[in-house]
């Protein structure tokens, strides 16, 4: 199934979109980043699954600022209605979807506009990132220029050689190209997709990205910024994170009508039914990231 939820009221305007739950500090530290940015036309909208109101009086009695719109839901919604939510109320031709435990250089939104006013065929814009962790800064994504993407050249860069984000946490889309495409797997796995966004977001990055020849444009910074810690889903949940998105890779793959779709789906099928991806946990999976990527910081 396939929504198209945003209606474009502003064609300068970029939305930078936080849903959160239960992360007061975190969400103020996105927001902040958010507002920080040195592009002048942005909106920040925050919408609010948490179970309390500390976030709701954090950001009320530290920020005043006209671009921020606050929503507290007033129950929860689940993860994916959350960001849907989202993404209904934004009013720009641009969309940034900040999760509340992740943040962003000042430049990203300045340099995303400009390279989609020079690019009218790109569908999106995305950086190098920077994984923080307990124990030091992680170099997660990155390459040394501006770089096109065509959707075959991504596919493989992400599922061969694991250089490229799948997170929609490092993009900027243009509004029109947002799709939210689900796939329907056994009720567990449904469940832990709803539960943790695991498959939702790169589903959303790919149906996104799919919509023209084009795709998206790579910038060499580091404007994105993640964090792996105790509440983080990747951190506790990878085995299963692993293999929602191996799956979710395979169906889209399957589905699409893409040149190099026999090598991908015969990687993404002996990934889906091996034991090798079942059998990781996180702390093994930063281990390796520690062994690929060089440190940022030591």
């Amino acid at each position: 199934m396939e929504n198209k939820i945003h209606d474009i009221q502003d064609e300068l305007l970029i939305s930078i979109l936080i849903p959160t739950y239960n992360r007061p500090e975190k969400t103020l530290r996105a927001v902040y980043s958010a507002l920080q940015q040195n592009y002048s036309h942005i909106e920040v909208i925050v919408t609010d699954n948490s179970d309390n109101d500390q976030t709701k009086n954090l950001l009320e009695s530290i920020i005043s600022d006209k671009r921020l719109r606050y929503y507290k839901n007033e129950t929860n919604i689940g993860l994916l209605n959350n960001w849907k939510k989202a993404l209904g109320l934004a009013k720009g031709a641009y969309i940034k979807i900040l999760f509340s435990d992740d943040w962003m250089d000042s430049s990203f939104c300045k340099d995303a506009f400009f390279q989609f006013q020079i690019n009218p065929s790109v569908t999106a814009v995305f950086s190098n990132v920077l994984l923080r962790t307990y124990e030091k800064d992680i170099i997660l994504y990155s390459f040394n220029k501006t770089q096109t993407f065509a959707l075959e050249d991504y596919l493989e860069n992400l599922i061969f050689k694991s250089n490229l984000s799948l997170s929609p946490g490092n993009f900027i889309f243009r509004s029109e190209a947002i799709q939210f495409k689900e796939f329907y797997y056994n009720d567990d796995l449904n469940m832990q997709v709803n539960n943790t966004g695991a498959g939702a977001d790169i589903l959303l990055v790919l149906s996104s990205l799919i919509q023209k020849n084009t795709i998206a444009i790579g910038l060499p910074f580091f404007y994105s910024f993640f964090e792996s810690k105790d509440d983080s889903v990747t951190l506790n949940k990878w085995p299963l994170v692993s293999a929602v998105y191996n799956k979710c890779l395979y169906e889209f793959v399957q589905e699409s009508d893409i040149s190099n779709k026999i090598a991908l789906s015969k990687t993404l099928s002996e990934r889906v039914n091996g034991k090798q991806y079942r059998k990781n946990s996180a702390r093994k999976f930063l281990k390796e990231l520690n062994t690929r990527f060089n440190p940022f910081f030591k």
